[in-house]
């Protein structure tokens, strides 16, 4: 058994996507060490989500993890533990849980350059869990630890969240609508790999979502499809507030902040493709 902290609600969560459809799991486990020096573990795999991404379900692991552990009915009496530590194998949910405490709740939700914060909804809800957690005279850590790894804890999470995608049928659960359609570029998207120069470019929408409160306007991925571009076949990721369909290519105007890429106007449509693909295909 891996090293666990005494007098701490030891929780292991992790997130797993399945494409076509594509269909997010959350699994997690908690676990206190007993007076005899021996873990006692809970484990939890709930039905799935339609439409998630993968670091949506990192997080929502994480949600899920504490609403049952801070709920009316948790699995450990809270007596027994005196703080939360939480490992994860998420580097996108270690490095930005710092960030969502101390910038991000306090900056209207958005990152240093000004760029909305990326599934603004899930980190709220996670900062209400986390003035729950306070309010109990908890305090809440979050450790990474490596992904699958000899770590049989880490391992157990996984297997927790593969089952959980697997199980979508019994849940209606779904993530905030987006049009996805199957991305051209063999690369994979690499958010800011495409320069902002204030250049004209032609672009190919991916990716469409309405961005969550309290921001206004959409979210895309999309990837250049003009080969003369520096940027040919790149994929990345950008915010506007022009309405975009994915499945059109555009040509669009880009504006010159890299830390707040957006999209400034739409000089024509070039085309589209057919219907959407709705969530039948995973465009990372």
């Amino acid at each position: 058994m891996e090293d666990l902290a005494e007098n701490a609600l030891n929780i292991y969560t992790d997130g797993a996507g399945l494409h076509g459809p594509r269909i997010g799991g959350a699994g997690f486990l908690f676990i206190v060490v007993a007076d005899d020096g021996e873990p006692e573990t809970h484990e939890e795999s709930p039905p799935g989500w339609r439409g998630a991404t993968n670091n949506q379900m990192e997080l929502q692991a994480l949600i899920e993890a504490l609403k049952l552990a801070t709920g009316r009915r948790p699995p450990v009496d809270p007596d027994r533990y005196s703080r939360i530590i939480v490992y994860t194998d998420s580097q996108y949910v270690a490095d930005n849980f710092g960030r969502a405490v101390y910038q991000w709740s306090k900056n209207g939700w958005k990152k240093a350059g000004g760029a909305p914060v990326e599934n603004t909804d899930q980190w709220r809800e996670l900062m209400t869990l986390i003035r729950r957690i306070a309010r109990m005279g908890k305090r809440i850590d979050v450790k990474k630890v490596k992904g699958h790894s000899k770590n049989k804890l880490n391992r157990r999470a996984d297997k927790l969240a593969r089952a959980s995608a697997e199980s979508h049928g019994a849940t209606r659960r779904t993530f905030r609508p987006a049009r996805i359609r199957r991305k051209l570029s063999p690369n994979k998207v690499d958010p800011g790999c495409v320069k902002m120069r204030g250049q004209t470019e032609t672009i190919r929408i991916i990716t469409d979502t309405v961005l969550p409160s309290p921001h206004t306007g959409y979210s895309y991925m999309y990837e250049v499809v003009d080969e003369d571009s520096p940027d040919f076949q790149f994929v990345d990721k950008i915010t506007s507030e022009i309405m975009l369909g994915a499945g059109h290519t555009y040509v669009v105007r880009l504006n010159d902040e890299q830390r707040n890429p957006r999209i400034e106007e739409i000089l024509s449509e070039v085309e589209r493709d057919g219907p959407e693909e709705s969530d039948e295909a995973d465009p990372g």
